[in-house]
């Protein structure tokens, strides 16, 4: 009986299906989760863009939305700076704050009547907001020089972004923040004077004037006192030896300077002047010194020049004879560095590596004297 029930369901299905009684389902249209789950859509709380002011506009999540307010906002220029001053640098929402000093700084210099309300926002209640109204006044530039001393002001404030947007404002800002820089150098605290220098650097020969400031920097009566001999450095490299090592030189011959600050003296040319000429005797002048830090210095820096073989070999060859074992080690590893033009050193070298009373030199001198016969080996070969 059972059976029968069966067949005759079966019949039945099979009429059915023939006569077309099934509708087929609806294909179903998979979601693609690849990208994370379907977002809803934003700023359903708020009317369509177009209903309100650009300015509002920039309050909007959706980013189309904000992007294209920006966009027309810089496209209408001078004439947009009294709305974003009037209307964004005083809403109530950080976020279009932020986006109005943002577009004004997108203006550039037609934004100039801005400065005044840019000044107030340094003190905003938000960081960003500050932040940005200080790159805002940096890329507007001439006009805004009024805004020189509220800036400097932040520096008193050791925030990394902070201090990173001043300085690289008031580099756009040129030479008229060049005196304020000055005034930071010598009365600053060590974060304000690492950040102003990084400013004069960036500006490199207009800010010639701060030439003594940084020199000053360099000074050192202890060895606990700030070392500021490396971003002083790099700022007087790039202010140019035309107007920084005149300056130096002065230092680093001045019997009545302290060792120290004469060694920071000679570091700074070894690392940023290495083809002066005029600096590179004044090293050489130092070798015989009584101190024995001032005359390792003077080597090192030596060491760095980039005379050519003609000029530094020579002097290097000279303090192989030197009494310092240090001395002798590091003039060897030196001559090294010049390969095949350093074969006139050849000799002294394979004496040194028999004779010489230091081991470690002894050891370094055959290292050389293999490298150098190895590189003249090489360019016979190749010929």
């Amino acid at each position: 009986m059972r059976q029968l029930h069966i067949l005759i369901v079966i019949i039945f299905l099979t009429i059915m299906a023939s006569s077309g009684c099934f509708i087929p389902e609806e294909p179903v249209h998979e979601v693609d989760l690849s990208k994370g789950p379907p977002k809803p859509p934003m700023d359903l709380d708020k009317p369509p863009p177009e209903e309100v002011s650009l300015i509002e506009r920039m309050g909007y999540e959706d980013k189309d939305v904000i992007y294209a307010a920006y966009d027309e906002l810089i496209a209408m220029g001078k004439d947009a700076v009294p709305i974003l001053v009037e209307e964004g640098l005083k809403h109530e929402n950080p976020g279009i704050r932020d986006a109005s000093a943002s577009t004004l700084g997108k203006i550039g210099p037609d934004a100039a009547d801005a400065v005044p309300a840019l000044i107030e926002a340094l003190d905003d209640e938000y960081s960003q907001v500050q932040q940005t109204a200080i790159d805002a006044i940096g890329k507007i530039g001439v006009g805004a020089d009024v805004a020189i001393p509220a800036i400097i002001e932040k520096l008193k404030i050791e925030n990394w972004m902070l201090n990173q947007k001043v300085a690289k404002a008031l580099t756009r800002l040129g030479d008229a923040s060049v005196p304020f820089l000055i005034e930071v150098l010598e009365t600053g605290d060590q974060n304000a004077k690492s950040w102003a220098m990084r400013s004069l650097r960036e500006m490199g020969p207009v800010a010639k004037d701060a030439v003594e400031s940084l020199c000053n920097l360099l000074r050192q009566d202890s060895i606990n006192d700030p070392p500021y001999y490396i971003e002083c450095g790099q700022a007087l490299g790039e202010i140019g030896a035309d107007f920084s090592v005149p300056s130096i030189l002065a230092m680093l011959g001045d019997n009545n300077e302290t060792i120290l600050t004469r060694g920071n003296a000679a570091s700074v040319i070894g690392e940023n002047f290495p083809d002066s000429e005029e600096a590179f005797q004044a090293l050489v002048g130092l070798l015989t010194h009584e101190n024995f830090s001032l005359r390792g210095q003077a080597l090192s820096a030596i060491c760095k020049m980039e005379l050519g073989p003609e000029s530094v070999l020579p002097v290097l060859m000279g303090v192989l004879d030197d009494t310092v074992s240090i001395f002798r080690l590091q003039a060897v590893t030196c001559i090294g560095e010049f390969g095949v033009e350093a074969v006139e050193a050849l000799p002294k070298l394979k004496e040194m590596e028999q004779d010489d009373p230091d081991r470690d030199v002894q050891v370094r001198a055959s290292m050389v004297v293999i490298r150098i016969e190895t590189a003249l080996l090489i360019e016979e070969t190749s010929t």
